[in-house]
């Protein structure tokens, strides 16, 4: 088990496991890791200049949304990550949106199709995914007008 975890450009999921602890899915491995949803998205927005707090006042800007908010991880790699829940609730999950390929219902799950071919499995609704999903395109398609911007 890992101790601590920065979301970087091969990270999928990261899924809340309890109250210190959360399963992460990257393009080839997936492990555990000793540290809170909460704290990974803390070190992983710290790690790359800014505060959670910070990318959350962002989004909140950007989308005109007041709740359950994607936000910039890094902004110069494109990592958008999308809540399934709160980010208060401790069966949160987070997904990476820009390593979605496509998704669909199955039952009372969501497959994920990655674009490195591979699938994952999630337990969420498919409606909240859904509009989750839009959310974060939405910010990344707001992201890189900004980049192709001049001021």
């Amino acid at each position: 088990m890992k101790e601590d975890y920065v979301i970087n450009n091969e990270t999928v999921v990261v899924m809340s496991v309890g109250n210190s602890c959360c399963k992460v899915f990257e393009k080839d491995e997936s492990f555990e890791v000793n540290m809170s949803l909460k704290d990974i998205l803390e070190l992983s927005c710290n790690y790359f200049g800014s505060s959670f707090e910070g990318r959350i006042e962002g989004s909140k800007y950007h989308l005109e949304y007041n709740y359950k908010l994607p936000i910039i991880i890094d902004e110069t790699r494109n990592i958008i990550v999308f809540p399934t829940k709160s980010y208060r609730d401790i069966t949160n999950s987070i997904i990476c949106v820009n390593q979605i390929l496509d998704y669909e219902k199955r039952n009372n799950d969501i497959l994920l199709y990655l674009k490195n071919g591979k699938c994952i499995e999630i337990n969420d609704s498919y409606g909240m995914f859904e509009n989750q999903y839009l959310k974060a395109q939405k910010l990344n398609m707001k992201l890189d007008r900004i980049k192709n911007t001049s001021l």
